[in-house]
């Protein structure tokens, strides 16, 4: 966790510096140095601005089906309201009525919708998804576990790395599927189906929704909100549960 904030707070820096090389939105007539310093950490504040709704827009995607890519629009979106609030209280000498009442607001907000879509793609091209691997496990296994279902015998388990441990989970991430263990997650190139085809009898369990499939044995209980019902695994994961497969679930005596 820290290793990843860490690498945030870096890329935000850079990007930061970028644009206060460039000056968008007239920050070039300001001094070079008083530039960086303000686009430096405009972006660390969009950052810490912009986490809580991309990792809500993830809670959205996995429940819904929608595209991460379009949940990641709409917390942008929503995110970047605030966000313009705080660029005018800065334009408008830090007097909050006035930056409410300004006639430039939307201008402001248009900005920051601009630059708040261009920095949230650096980071999915960077880092990959800024909403994945908020899950409550150990750090992601290093890179170099991600594997080509080519490059692999036709065993799922065989894909996971060394000492991955028990399988608890899958979660489809795009083109990837995301493994979950006590010790960490993995990501791995293969479609969810054709993952749960390879496990086949191997692990006991079932998909529970578009997007995760949960071993039996992982399961510690379980969570309902109205209709709404989430599992508790082994190592405190959260998986949604499709509604139209409650009831099967609960004939086959998982809750």
């Amino acid at each position: 966790m820290i290793r990843r904030i860490a690498i945030y707070l870096l890329v935000a820096v850079i990007i930061g510096a970028f644009l206060g090389l460039l000056g968008p939105f007239e920050t070039y007539r300001f001094a070079v140095g008083l530039r960086m310093a303000y686009w430096i950490f405009m972006i660390i504040a969009g950052l810490a601005i912009f986490r809580p709704t991309l990792i809500a827009s993830d809670w959205l995607a996995a429940e819904t089906g929608m595209p991460r890519w379009a949940a990641g629009g709409v917390a942008i979106t929503i995110g970047s309201l605030p966000m313009t609030l705080l660029v005018a209280w800065l334009f408008n000498g830090f007097n909050l009525a006035r930056a409410i009442h300004s006639d430039v607001l939307p201008v402001f907000y248009g900005q920051v919708l601009l630059i708040s879509l261009l920095t949230y793609s650096v980071y999915r091209t960077v880092l990959g998804d800024p909403a994945v691997a908020e899950s409550p496990v150990a750090p992601d296994v290093p890179p170099q576990s991600v594997q080509s279902p080519q490059s692999q015998p036709r065993s799922f388990e065989a894909r996971l790395p060394p000492g991955f441990g028990e399988l608890l989970a899958l979660s489809s991430e795009d083109h990837y599927v995301r493994a979950h263990g006590h010790n960490g997650t993995v990501l791995i190139l293969i479609r969810l189906r054709d993952a749960i085809d390879e496990l086949g009898a191997a692990v006991p369990g079932e998909q529970v929704h578009r997007s995760w499939w949960v071993a039996r044995a992982a399961v510690t209980g379980r969570k309902s909100q109205g209709r709404a019902v989430r599992l508790v695994l082994a190592n405190s994961l959260e998986v949604p549960v499709a509604r139209e497969r409650v009831a099967g679930l609960k004939a086959a005596g998982w809750f």
